[in-house]
């Protein structure tokens, strides 16, 4: 079994480093059965305007000459259907205004000039914009305004190096951001403290790192020091949440990075997420970042190609709330490299999910929770009660805790994978109480914690 953040965070075990194994009594996703299973990476996205999720990627339609390949896939009212193929793999789907945009690659329209974003009329696809060159990796609408990010250098005629806003009808640079690599790949962009952030493989004039590129109006510069580091470094993702800008990606503490496949900079420095995303906890010599970065009921959703998230067993999609990390419970493997919400379900872009087949596929949460897995905070202690004070005792009735003070207490009780067993409100007046719900616990390791402070460790069972 893998040692949890729980365990970790208090002091009760080191970290070690065995076959992942999530018991679950029930399957908590469940495959779409896509018209045409993925051929790769997908995109998603939500679509309010017609109540639709619109599913992109790697397709083929086996010659289909009416489709084509890289047909984009329309789910509305639990049925499918197929919009026009394109002849690139889509890398990202919006809505802007009136318009749902698709962008890729070369995408051709009417058989001849090729673009890189096409706009859905209603019955055929419309060219949004010339691209001449590279690809357009991701687009976003920031306070209003569409802009895109990629590895193309013009757009409609304008110098742009990788960045470029939608106005007045054209795509226009965004100042000219100065690179020092040949070949340009721009990821992401997002807003951070009002200020345009961007990430990708871009090295600054005069720098080794990957760095984070930020615009104030007039220049861009770099944000952060050092940059991301490693021969194969970048950031795929980024997102400002609680104050502080996030990025996720290919981000190794092996290279000497402070975070593994993601990290938080609060102004003026880098910070970890517990132990970051990995295939095993302290395992840091394999690249398992993230895709996607996304802010959702007060949580960072994070998304890509990890089992788990801090010492927490977390397949491929995990939330952190500043503090600690969850996991959903389930098996999405190995990859997620789009997830997104549809009338508040949760559906993901997979490869792989196990208690079912293999497939390339779209997959839906069905679990009863998005907090199935969790780990205590980062950074809290092991809580050493002197003589009298907290403790707690196993018996038939269940478990008696000792050492409380008069008035209400709240008790949490979870097991050694960070799961809550049972939650109470209880009163004392010093002596003991039975913690309801805590009879007929299986053997092993289980924390109490009492008012979020006091914790305590308590073994059920033969040790």
């Amino acid at each position: 079994m893998r040692v949890p953040a729980l365990m970790k965070a208090i002091g009760l075990i080191a970290p070690v480093a065995l076959a992942p194994s999530i018991g679950v009594a029930q399957p908590v996703w469940e495959y779409l059965q896509l018209p045409v299973p993925l051929g790769g990476s997908g995109a998603l996205f939500a679509d309010t305007v017609d109540n639709a999720l619109y599913v992109g990627g790697d397709y083929s339609l086996d010659g289909n000459s009416q489709l084509g390949d890289n047909a984009l896939f329309r789910y509305r009212n639990g049925q499918w259907d197929t919009l026009p193929g394109l002849n690139a793999p889509t890398t990202c789907i919006i809505r802007f205004g009136d318009s749902l945009l698709v962008a890729g690659g070369t995408v051709s329209v009417s058989g001849d000039t090729s673009y890189r974003i096409v706009r859905w009329d209603g019955a055929m696809w419309q060219p949004y914009g010339d691209f001449p060159n590279g690809h357009v990796q991701r687009m976003r609408i920031l306070n209003g305004e569409l802009y895109a990010v990629g590895t193309f250098s013009v757009a409609d005629g304008h110098l742009c190096n990788g960045v470029a806003k939608r106005e007045g009808g054209s795509w226009v640079n965004v100042g000219l951001p100065e690179f020092a690599n040949d070949i340009v790949s721009v990821y992401d962009i997002t807003l951070y403290q009002g200020q345009l952030v961007v990430s990708g493989n871009c090295n600054a004039v005069g720098s080794t790192s990957r760095d984070i590129m930020a615009f104030n109006g007039q220049e861009w510069f770099k944000l952060c020091e050092p940059g991301i580091l490693g021969s194969f470094a970048g950031g795929h993702a980024l997102i400002e949440y609680q104050g502080d800008l996030y990025v996720t990606g290919v981000i190794l503490k092996s290279a000497g990075n402070v975070g593994h496949s993601i990290q938080r900079w609060d102004g003026s420095q880098w910070h970890d997420l517990d132990v970051g995303l990995t295939y095993e906890p302290g395992n840091f010599g394999f690249v398992s970042g993230g895709w996607q970065l996304l802010v959702r009921d007060d949580l960072l959703w994070v998304g890509g190609g990890f089992y788990y998230a801090g010492t927490t067993p977390a397949w491929s999609i995990a939330t952190w709330d500043g503090h600690h990390w969850c996991g959903l419970g389930g098996e999405l493997n190995p990859i997620s490299y789009d997830f997104t919400f549809f009338n508040d379900t949760l559906y993901a872009t997979c490869h792989i999910l196990p208690s079912t087949a293999y497939v390339h596929d779209v997959a839906r949460y069905i679990g009863p929770s998005y907090a199935d897995t969790c780990g205590l905070e980062v950074g809290m202690q092991e809580y050493f009660a002197p003589q009298g004070a907290l403790s707690a005792t196993e018996t038939s009735e269940g478990m008696w805790v000792h050492g409380l003070l008069p008035g209400p207490h709240q008790l949490t009780l979870h097991d050694a994978l960070g799961r809550t067993v049972t939650q109470q409100q209880l009163g004392s007046a010093g002596a003991g109480v039975l913690l309801p719900g805590s009879c007929g616990l299986s053997t092993g390791m289980y924390i109490l914690r009492a008012d979020g402070k006091a914790v305590v460790k308590v073994w059920v069972g033969a040790q």
